[in-house]
């Protein structure tokens, strides 16, 4: 009976350790089949990076079960990529992660093989926000196709988070709509998004194109036409239906046997196009998409277009009564084996038949009237054609005439305007005008040497005779010294002599110019002449030796002196008024008249002369060795009376002798002048004018005639007679209305038009030019 019990504790113990084992098998309901296995994360929710402890316990305790017989393990339950991990040693387990979602953490004990099957639930949660990304459901997707779009936060450990009404950065050719984005045009798109002003990162959602629908085959270089022996490269490109590129897609190059065509590179396909023609390529794409086919035609054409104009012919004379005074209708045909692109007449495009004729209505104006025609064919090769004519209401005949019998009144009008003559601005580094070109000429004037020839006249030669001076020898001894001869005076200007700053002043008025000089100023006068005086002394010297008992003759000698005095004259101005009357009528002589020419002097200065030092040489005196001895000119002469001989008649005279020196000189410089301006305008020639294309030169006779010069307030004009002739040198065909062929005579010289394009003898300037024509 003992026995019995010690049976019933053994059988407990393995039943107990039955039930332990079966507790390893789990249950939901209880956790644990041993005592209440359990397991607690505190806290059951932390941050990226951060930590939970991990708290093992059964319900019961046990002395059997120490505290490092707990382990836990970590499994992620909606954690994409959980990096989460349990550490240390239990009771001081903890558990970290830095990838956000949710884990479940089971505490077990190894020995006995048990585990808490429910575990607990511990959540990582996103950080804060560091940067914003677009997210793509599907990337790349082809052409035309959807894919969802989200856009998210992403924390420092890469954690992303939904955000709510982002703003999205598209780039162009990509659409958005209800969370999705699509596009038709391949390529790489960048793609960003966010809230605020958060750090936002790209993504390139990239789109490919889809199925090939076509084929395009091309030459490089791409031209409407090429010359012969030009080297083409032929390529093909595959697109889909949205005009999307697909690269290399195999096909076939089919090449023409004619023209004559030479493969430079067969696997480049490079060819060299031999000669004119068209030339027809074609590719056809490969299995399994050998139904695609495109053709390329090359032309190759290096002649231009040929413009023929029938109608007007070259160099024809229309009157305004030959169309009714409606436009001048040009007729012509083009002719091009290429075929012709565009043809233009004066810039309008003009229709062409099919046999290349055309015709076109052009307005016309007075004089001549160029038509600029110009053919452009597909190859890009121009033809141009420039027919000219004239056309009048009137024309002069030239039959049996010259260029001066055919001189028309007043055929070329120059019109000198005011400013021509003055503009009132006088640069004499930029010569416009007239009184500009007078006043450098007048500054340039040479006055010193009449100025120095007017001067001569009061030149004086005075005798000076037995003129005794004594030069003492030694003790009792001296030579007397006795000079006979002449002191000459001789006055000139110096080549400092110049005339002041001038002011010219040129009007225009009726009947004629009236010119206006005035010279120097307040600072500068008019006239500034330095005078020389040239005194010299030429004596011959009679000497004798004296003692005082007795004087011997001895040989005489020669005495001279020589000085330079200079003065200076001023004149304070000078003013010259001029008026000079011009007109002329035609058939009748020119008037050209200077009818007023007055002078106005200002004051003279004249500086006084001072007693000037002579420095006498005397030489070939017997016993007296060659001596010079210096002596004032007033031992000589009188020199008060001497200077007022000579310089109060150049003072008193100098208001007479400058009007009289320069007026002749103002009359003969602008005189010439003026009538220089009208020979200018005065020819009668032949030009000779060479053959462009072979023969003999034209002569063309060009005649000139003054015919009128009229001055108003304004500014003058000044008409010229004028001609121009030349032999008839070629006949001129051109097609008819009918399209008969016909002489083109000429219908003569054009007469002058108004802006209106009819004859008049009027003039019309219209404008206010300084030179017209």
């Amino acid at each position: 009976m003992p026995a019995l019990p010690r049976t019933r504790v053994v059988t407990f113990a393995v039943a107990s350790l039955a039930l332990f084992g079966s507790a390893a098998c789990g249950d939901d309901e209880k956790g644990s089949a041993y005592e209440g296995l359990r397991t607690v994360v505190d806290p059951n929710a932390i941050g990226p990076g951060g930590s939970a402890q991990v708290i093992c316990s059964v319900d019961k305790s046990s002395k059997k079960l120490k505290p490092e017989d707990f382990t836990a393990r970590v499994t992620a339950e909606n954690a994409l990529f959980g990096d989460a991990a349990i550490s240390g040693v239990n009771p001081a387990m903890v558990i970290s992660g830095t990838r956000a979602g949710t884990y479940r953490v089971q505490c077990e004990i190894p020995k006995l093989n048990a585990i808490d099957e429910v575990g607990a639930i511990l959540t990582i949660n996103p950080g804060s926000v560091v940067k914003t990304r677009p997210v793509f459901g599907q990337n790349p997707i082809q052409a035309g196709a959807y894919t969802t779009a989200s856009c998210v936060g992403v924390d420092q450990y890469n954690n992303e988070v939904a955000l709510r009404e982002p703003t999205w950065d598209l780039p162009p050719h990509l659409d958005m709509a209800n969370g999705q984005v699509t596009s038709v045009v391949a390529g790489d798109y960048p793609v960003s998004c966010g809230v605020g002003d958060t750090q936002r990162e790209t993504v390139t959602l990239v789109v490919t194109p889809t199925l090939p629908m076509r084929v395009e085959l091309a030459a490089d270089p791409a031209r409407t036409g090429y010359l012969p022996g030009t080297t083409v490269k032929l390529s093909w490109t595959v697109y889909d239906r949205y005009d999307n590129v697909l690269p290399e897609v195999a096909g076939t190059l089919n090449t023409p046997s004619a023209p004559r065509l030479t493969t430079v590179d067969a696997d480049n396909h490079r060819y060299k196009l031999e000669e004119e023609g068209v030339y027809r390529f074609s590719v056809t794409l490969d299995a399994p998409l050998e139904g695609m086919r495109d053709d390329l035609e090359l032309l190759v054409d290096a002649t231009a277009p040929v413009v023929i104009v029938d109608h007007p012919p070259r160099g024809a004379t229309i009157s305004d009564t030959d169309h009714g005074g409606g436009p001048v209708v040009v007729r012509g045909r083009v002719i091009d084996a290429g075929g012709l692109e565009v043809l233009s007449i004066d810039g309008d495009e003009v229709p062409v038949q099919p046999d290349g004729r055309f015709e076109w209505p052009v307005a016309s104006e007075w004089g001549i009237n160029i038509v600029d025609i110009a053919a452009i064919d597909r190859a890009g090769n121009s033809g141009t054609a420039s027919p000219s004519y004239a056309y009048s209401d009137g024309w002069l005949s030239f039959e049996q005439q010259n260029a001066r019998g055919l001189q028309h009144d007043d055929g070329i009008v120059v019109l000198l305007g005011q400013n021509f003559f003055d503009d009132g601005q006088h640069d004499h580094s930029l010569i416009d005008d007239l009184a500009t070109l007078i006043e450098v000429l007048l500054g340039d004037l040479d006055i010193q040497t009449p100025i120095s020839d007017a001067l001569s006249g009061v030149n004086r030669v005075i005798p000076l005779v037995n003129q005794t001076m004594t030069v003492d020898l030694f003790d009792g001894q001296w030579i007397d010294l006795t000079f006979v001869g002449d002191l000459t005076i001789t006055l000139a200007a110096s080549d400092t002599t110049d005339i002041g700053p001038t002011s010219v002043n040129i009007d225009s008025r009726e009947g004629g110019l009236d010119f206006d000089m005035i010279v120097g100023t307040e600072q500068q006068p008019a006239i500034a002449v330095d005078l020389f005086f040239e005194v010299k002394l030429e004596f011959d010297v009679i000497a004798q030796s004296c003692n005082q008992f007795f004087c011997i003759p001895l040989t005489d000698g020669n005495a001279y002196a020589q000085a330079l005095v200079t003065s200076r004259l001023a004149m304070g101005d000078f003013d010259v008024f001029m008026s000079a009357d011009m007109a002329k009528q035609w058939n009748q002589p020119m008037h050209l008249q200077i009818t007023e020419l007055t002078s106005v002097v200002g004051d003279f200065d004249l500086a006084p002369l001072e007693d000037v030092t002579l420095t006498l040489s005397i030489t070939g005196i017997q016993g007296l060795i060659n001596t010079q001895y210096q002596f004032r000119l007033s031992d000589f002469i009188d020199l008060g009376a001497l200077f007022r001989d000579i310089l109060n008649p150049v003072a008193n005279t100098a208001g007479q002798v400058v009007p009289q020196l320069l007026n002749p000189v103002i009359r003969d410089l602008l005189g010439p002048v003026l009538e220089g301006l009208f020979d200018l305008l005065v020819l009668d020639t032949v030009l000779p004018i060479p053959s462009l294309f072979g023969g003999d030169p034209v002569e063309l006779g060009f005649s000139t005639e003054l015919a009128t010069v009229d001055f108003q307030d304004d500014g003058g004009t000044v008409g010229l007679a004028t001609g121009l002739h030349t032999e008839k040198g070629i006949d001129l065909e051109s097609l008819g209305h009918e399209g008969d062929l016909h002489e083109e005579d000429p219908n003569g010289a054009i007469v002058r038009g108004d802006c209106l394009g009819v004859s008049t003898d009027d003039l019309q300037w219209g404008w206010d030019p300084s030179v017209g024509f």
